[in-house]
């Protein structure tokens, strides 16, 4: 795993935040891409928190970004990408 830093996570989730569109499924499928070929998570472990992630309610989009960026950064990385997707 690569090591990831605050300026990656917030160009990241600024760069989805203004291009994502397509509804939910294209920006989390952009994500998972993106994700992968960084080299930020493992493909089983981006497929089990969106496993997760479906059963619970609320968008679905927002949530995989805060959760994996809560596993990358801990609590201010999800904060950031919190506000950075819907920005």
């Amino acid at each position: 795993m690569s090591t990831v830093t605050y300026l990656d996570i917030f160009k990241y989730f600024l760069y989805i935040g203004c291009t994502g569109f397509g509804g939910p499924l294209a920006v989390i499928q952009q994500m998972r891409t993106d994700f992968l070929k960084k080299n930020w998570v493992t493909e089983s472990e981006f497929d089990q928190s969106f496993a997760f992630i479906k059963a619970l309610p609320g968008p679905i989009a927002f949530q995989v970004a805060v959760f994996n960026a809560f596993k990358l950064k801990g609590f201010v990385g999800a904060l950031m990408a919190a506000f950075l997707l819907i920005t």
